[in-house]
C-alpha cells in the first residue's frame, strides 16, 4: 500500500496557512521560517531543518471549505490522512468542522489548534462527540507540527495496513472471514482512546504505547487462527490455501515485530526498559540467529560468512536483546543487499573489556549526507527505496538504544553503492573455561509430554480469542469450562473444580488479577495452576501477575505449540 501523506489545513489566517507550508513542505527555506516565527512567538536563531517526509497539503480558509475538501477527496479516492483545524474561525468553528468531517470520513486523524484558554479539551470533545480528538495550543513550535504530522499520518497508515491484513485473511475460508470481522469490530472499539498531547515527546510516547498494546489483541486472533490452519488440525488444505496462510502469517509477524520494536523504543524513552543481564555466548547467539534467517539468505542467494575469535569470552548482556540487536542488523543487511551479494559477521575482542561485532554487506550503501542521521528514530536514508522495501525507520534507532543501555557503542562505515559495515561493542566477562553445554539456547531441553482430556477453565471476554482457545484445546480433547469475567470464573471453579486455569488479565466486572487473588485464598485452589493470558508484555506486567498468584505468564499472540508445552508442563 502506498503511504498516504495527504494533510488538510483549515485556518482563516493566510499567514498561518503559509506557515504550515513552510514547516511541512521539503522545499521551504530557513529564511521564510524565521520570518513566520513571529506569528507564534517562536525565536529562531538558526534555520529550522527541512522536513524529510513528502507531504501533500490542501489549504482551506474556513470550516465549510474544509468539509467540501474532505468530500472531494473521498470522491477522488484520495482521502486525507490527517487534518490540522483552527478552533476560532468565522462561520462554523473548529469543533463543528471536525464533527461534520468525521460524519463524512470517520478515519481521518484530526488535530484541533487553538490560542484560547477557554477552549479546554473536554469542552471540545463534548462538542465533537468523540474522544479520539488530538489537541494543541498556540503558540506551538515548528518541530511539534512536524512530529504531529508524522505521528498522525503514521497512525492512519498503520490502521489501513491492518485492514489489508484482514482482507487477506478473508480469502482463506468463510469461517475465518467471520472471525476476522469480529476481530476488526473489537479493534475499532479499543481504538477510541482519550489521548491528550501536552508536548510533542509526551504525546508521541502515549500514542505509540496505546497502539502497541491494543494491536496485540487482534494479532492474537490473526496469528493464532493462522497457526491452527497451518497445522491442518481440522482437515487438509490445498497448496494454494497453504500459500495464502503463509502470506498472512508472514504479514502478521512483520506487523508484530514492528509493534514490539516500537514498544521497546517507548519503554527506553520512558526509562522503563529492564534488562535480564547474564553471561551470554556471542558465538551461540550469532549461530542461532543465522540459523533462523537462513531461508532469507537462501531466497536472495546471499553468501553468508562468519569469523568469530575461537577463545572469545562471554559478554555481559540480556540474551533476548542481544539477539534482537543481531537480528535487526542482519535483517537490514539482507534488505539492502541485492541478489547474489555477500554478508559477513565478524566478532573479536575490541580490548580487554569489550567485544566488537561487525556486520558487513555488499549492498546499496549509505550516502555521506545520510550517515549522521541513520540511527535517528523514523529516519529513512532513501524514502522511495525504503517505501518499496517496507519499514518505518525504527530498526536501527532501536538497535542503537539497546547497545547503549548495555554500556556499548555502535557506528557505521559505508560508501554509497559499495555496501556498509555496522559495528558495535559490548562489555566482556572474563571467566574460567566453561564446561561444554552450560549455556543452552532458548527452547532447548525436553518438551513436556502432551496431555489429553483434562478439565480446564478458560476465563476470556473477547469472543475471537475465546474461539481461538476453544479450537486449540479441542485438538487434545480437553473438557473446557468458559467464564466471561473473573467473578464467573470463581463461581464455575467452585462447582466444577478445574485442573488448570487459563486466565485473561483484562476482563469486565472482575479482572484476572483480582480473580486470581481470590482463588488463591481458597484452600482447594491454592496449588491449581493459573496461567495468565495477556497482551501486556514486560517485566512489570509479569511481576504483577506472579504477585497475584499466577503460575506462569503466556503472552499473546498465543501459538498452538507454546500452549501445548504449558499444558504438558502443569497437567499430570
Amino acid at each position: 500500500m502506498k503511504a498516504n501523506k495527504r494533510i488538510l489545513i483549515v485556518d482563516d489566517d493566510p499567514e498561518i496557512r503559509r506557515l504550515y507550508q513552510t514547516v511541512l513542505l521539503p522545499d521551504s527555506t530557513g529564511d521564510v521560517i524565521a520570518k513566520s516565527a513571529g506569528l507564534f512567538g517562536e525565536h529562531t536563531k538558526h534555520p529550522v531543518s527541512a522536513v524529510k517526509t513528502h507531504y501533500v497539503l490542501t489549504l482551506a480558509a474556513n470550516g465549510e471549505e474544509g468539509v467540501r475538501a474532505v468530500e472531494s477527496s473521498l470522491k477522488q479516492r484520495q482521502p486525507f490522512a490527517a487534518a490540522f483545524i483552527d478552533m476560532q474561525m468565522p462561520g462554523i468553528n473548529g469543533a463543528e468542522t471536525s464533527k461534520r468531517i468525521w460524519e463524512i470520513d470517520p478515519n481521518l486523524k484530526i488535530m484541533i489548534v487553538t490560542a484560547y484558554s477557554e477552549h479546554s479539551p473536554d469542552d471540545i470533545i463534548r462538542q465533537v462527540g468523540r474522544d479520539d480528538l488530538f489537541y494543541i495550543r498556540k503558540p506551538f513550535k515548528f518541530k511539534e507540527i512536524q512530529q504531529f504530522a508524522r505521528a498522525l499520518t503514521s497512525q492512519w497508515n498503520l490502521e489501513r495496513e491492518k485492514e489489508e491484513l484482514f482482507a487477506a485473511l478473508q480469502k482463506t475460508n468463510t469461517e475465518l472471514t467471520v472471525k476476522t470481522e469480529q476481530l476488526t469490530d473489537s479493534l475499532k472499539k479499543t481504538e477510541n482512546a482519550n489521548l491528550r498531547f501536552h508536548d510533542a515527546n509526551l504525546a508521541r510516547t502515549r500514542f505509540l504505547s496505546l497502539i502497541n498494546h491494543e494491536l496485540r489483541t487482534p494479532l492474537n486472533g490473526i496469528l493464532g487462527f493462522t497457526d491452527l490452519l497451518h497445522g491442518q488440525f481440522f482437515g487438509p488444505l490445498n497448496e494454494k490455501q497453504l500459500d495464502y496462510i503463509n502470506q498472512v502469517d508472514s504479514s502478521g509477524k512483520r506487523l508484530l515485530s514492528l509493534i514490539t520494536d516500537i514498544l521497546d523504543v517507548v519503554k527506553i524513552d520512558a526509562g522503563e526498559l529492564e534488562l535480564e543481564i547474564g553471561e551470554v555466548s556471542a558465538r551461540d547467539a550469532i549461530h542461532s540467529i543465522t540459523a533462523i534467517m537462513s531461508d532469507q539468505f537462501m531466497k536472495k542467494n546471499i553468501e553468508l560468512t562468519t569469523s568469530i575469535e575461537p577463545a572469545l569470552p562471554p559478554v555481559i548482556a540480556d540474551l533476548k536483546k542481544f539477539r534482537q540487536i543481531m537480528l535487526n542488523l542482519l535483517s537490514n543487511a539482507v534488505k539492502y543487499t541485492p541478489e547474489g551479494g555477500r554478508v559477513e559477521i565478524r566478532a573479536d575482542r575490541d580490548n580487554d573489556s569489550k567485544i566488537r561485532i561487525e556486520v558487513s554487506d555488499s549492498g546499496v550503501g549509505i550516502s555521506d549526507n545520510d550517515i549522521e542521521h541513520i540511527f535517528d528514530k523514523f529516519y529513512q536514508s532513501d524514502y522511495v527505496y525504503d517505501k518499496q522495501l517496507g519499514g518505518v525507520g525504527i530498526g536501527l534507532a532501536l538497535t542503537r538504544c539497546l547497545v547503549e543501555i548495555h554500556g556499548g557503542s555502535i557506528g557505521v562505515e559505508s560508501e554509497h553503492g559499495k555496501g556498509s559495515t555496522f559495528g558495535f561493542t559490548l562489555p566482556l566477562k572474563e571467566v574460567q573455561e566453561q564446561q561444554e553445554g552450560t549455556q543452552q539456547d532458548e527452547g532447548s531441553g525436553t518438551v513436556a509430554k502432551e496431555q489429553h482430556g483434562h478439565r480446564i477453565l478458560v476465563a476470556e471476554d473477547n469472543e475471537t480469542n475465546l474461539m481461538l482457545l476453544l479450537d486449540m484445546l479441542s485438538i487434545q480433547k480437553h473438557t473446557v469450562l468458559v467464564a466471561k469475567n473473573g467473578r464467573e470464573a470463581i463461581e464455575l471453579a467452585q462447582k466444577h473444580k478445574p485442573e488448570l486455569f487459563l486466565m485473561d488479565m483484562r476482563m469486565p466486572v472482575m479482572d484476572g488479577l483480582e480473580s486470581t487473588r481470590r482463588l488463591r485464598a481458597m484452600p482447594e485452589f491454592a496449588k491449581v495452576p493459573i496461567i495468565a493470558l495477556t497482551a501486556s508484555i514486560g517485566t512489570d506486567a509479569e511481576e504483577r501477575q506472579m504477585i497475584a498468584g499466577c503460575t506462569e505468564h503466556l503472552p499473546k499472540p498465543i501459538q498452538t505449540k507454546k500452549l501445548f508445552e504449558v499444558l504438558g508442563k502443569y497437567l499430570k
